[in-house]
């Protein structure tokens, strides 16, 4: 992810979980018929597209393991 300059991440990674994120949405390319996860990065804004990067949405633990480890607050 750290070289990540844009498009929708689909594979080629590891799944092996050592750097938290934040998906704070997703969106649908119609055209391309994907689902894609909208996720923050926390190297800040000169990492990826303006702090972001989209990774394809996908059952089970999750291209490159996004789905892997959940957690959410409890307030």
């Amino acid at each position: 992810m750290l070289h990540y300059t844009g498009g929708i991440i689909d594979g080629g990674c590891t799944v092996n979980v050592n750097h938290a994120v934040v998906i704070v949405g997703y969106q649908v390319d119609v055209e391309q018929d994907l689902g894609y996860w909208i996720v923050r990065n926390s190297w800040g804004t000169n990492v990826g597209v303006n702090g972001y990067f989209y990774i394809k949405m996908e059952d089970g633990v999750g291209v490159c393991g996004i789905q892997t480890v959940g957690l959410y607050p409890i307030i």
